[in-house]
Parts: C-alpha cells; sequence; structure tokens
C-alpha cells in the first residue's frame, strides 16, 4: 500500500483512486489550482475486510439474493468497520497521506469507481466530512466514509439503477479544507431538461455544503448559446462555516445566519 497523490500515475490511481480522485488529477494535470489532497485508495479497505468479522460479512452481502437481503448483509458490514480494529499499517498509512497535505483542517471525502459511470451516477450516495481536524478525528472520518460504501441508500440506488450493490471498497480522498466565501456548481448539460446546449451555474455564499444539501436557496443561472436564459437569485439567509479546530464527523458544519457581502 502506498499513499496516492498527484504524483501517482494514471493506470494506479484509476485502478485504487475511485471517481473523485481521478477528477482531481485530471484538474492538477491541466495547471488548474486544486487545494492540496491525497488518496488512501481502495487496497487499504480491502487489508481491513480480508480477516475477520467484516471479512465474513463482505462474503454473505456478496452473495444477497435481493434487496431486504443486501440491505441486512450492508448493516452488518457497516457494524463490523465501526469495531474492527485498525490494524497499525492502516493508521500509519492514514497518517502519511494527513501529512502529505500539511495536517490542519481538511475535508475527507469518499472516492468510488462507481460514481460519474455512464449507466449510474451515485451522486450523494456516499459520505464526505468536513473540518476534519487532527489525525484521530482523520482515523474516525475515514472509516465512516468506508462504511458509507454501505448504506441502504446505496444499496437501494443499485437496486434501482438495475444492478447488484457494489461489493468493492471505497477509496477515501483527504482535501485542504477552503474557508470560502462563495461556492458554486457548473453543470455542462442542464440537469433538468437534459439540454446539452445549456450550462448551469449554481451559487450560494460560504461552503458549497450548503449548496449540494440542499439547505440554501442558491443563486441559479442557465446559460445558452446566446447568452444567460434565465437567472433565479436565491435568498441565501444562511451560509455554512468550518467552526472550531475540529467538527465531529456527524456534525461539522455550522449554519451562521447572514451572507456575507460581495
Amino acid at each position: 500500500m502506498q499513499v496516492l497523490g498527484p504524483w501517482t500515475d494514471t493506470d494506479t490511481l484509476e485502478a485504487l483512486g475511485g471517481g473523485k480522485s481521478r477528477g482531481l488529477a485530471l484538474l492538477h494535470r491541466r495547471g488548474l489550482p486544486v487545494p492540496e489532497w491525497s488518496v488512501i485508495g481502495t487496497d487499504a479497505f480491502d487489508l481491513l475486510a480480508s480477516n475477520g468479522e467484516l471479512a465474513g460479512a463482505m462474503s454473505d452481502f456478496a452473495a444477497a439474493a435481493d434487496e431486504p437481503s443486501a440491505r441486512r448483509g450492508a448493516a452488518r458490514i457497516r457494524d463490523a468497520i465501526a469495531r474492527a480494529e485498525l490494524p497499525g499499517e492502516l493508521r500509519g498509512l492514514i497518517g502519511k497521506a494527513y501529512d502529505a497535505i500539511g495536517g490542519g483542517a481538511i475535508a475527507v471525502r469518499s472516492s468510488v469507481a462507481a460514481e460519474d459511470g455512464i449507466a449510474a451516477s451515485y451522486a450523494g450516495q456516499f459520505d464526505t466530512f468536513l473540518n476534519i481536524n487532527g489525525l484521530d478525528e482523520v482515523v474516525a472520518a475515514v472509516r465512516r466514509c468506508w462504511a458509507s460504501a454501505f448504506t441502504d441508500r446505496s444499496v437501494t440506488y443499485a437496486f434501482a439503477a438495475g444492478g447488484r450493490p457494489r461489493t468493492g471498497g471505497v477509496a477515501v480522498v483527504l482535501q485542504r479544507l477552503v474557508d470560502a466565501e462563495t461556492s458554486g456548481v457548473v453543470f455542462t448539460a442542464n440537469p433538468i431538461t437534459g439540454a446539452r446546449d445549456e450550462v448551469v451555474l449554481s451559487a450560494v455564499y460560504g461552503l458549497g455544503e450548503g449548496l449540494v444539501s440542499g439547505a440554501v436557496d442558491a443563486d441559479t443561472i442557465t446559460v445558452g448559446a446566446g447568452g444567460a436564459t434565465d437567472v433565479i437569485l436565491g435568498e441565501k439567509a444562511t451560509s455554512f462555516h468550518p467552526h472550531g479546530s475540529a467538527g465531529p464527523p456527524s456534525a461539522p458544519w455550522p449554519t451562521v445566519p447572514g451572507p456575507r457581502p460581495r
């Protein structure tokens, strides 16, 4: 096992790093200013899952015949991940990945190969934790990212998409946290109508969590070949910002009243 990152060759990153790391690498190689990042590959989870209760739970999950049995199997996996003793080798790897980006406050992001595929996107199915600070918090967040690959919503999505629940592990991206004044998302095709000749931009004050969670009413601009075709200005009465030196993984994003000035 090794810490992955922008220094890793494309084939290795594709095999072990998941969808988010693939996107980050593409941006980095185009010369764009990407906040520092490193990756704990799927081989780290495979090591954890190769022995004990977790190995048995993974085997039963892979053999599940229907959604109810797959849900039960996924619950066993999440429970086993929470209780599994973390080998020193894995904790050391997580520490190296954290040190590689300079420590401090970071985002801990699930990264799965199935994301952003042709047949299924898995958008929002796997967890990310913000404002994580210190090795113990990082280790706990990595463990919860692993568990998020086996949630009920992920199982249900897989069956709804006409496939089987994924049985592979999840990679985890560690990335420098930026206390953003504004954040946005750009869709290169209209996600509502499917029109490929329109670009849709949505933006909020503060961290992007307020936007992607739907908690903040965003500004949204639709741009066609001739310019902006629709502009919706959201109220944006709240914004999300880091709070304290480290937030617990369950609630790291307090809501702050009032927008910051433009």
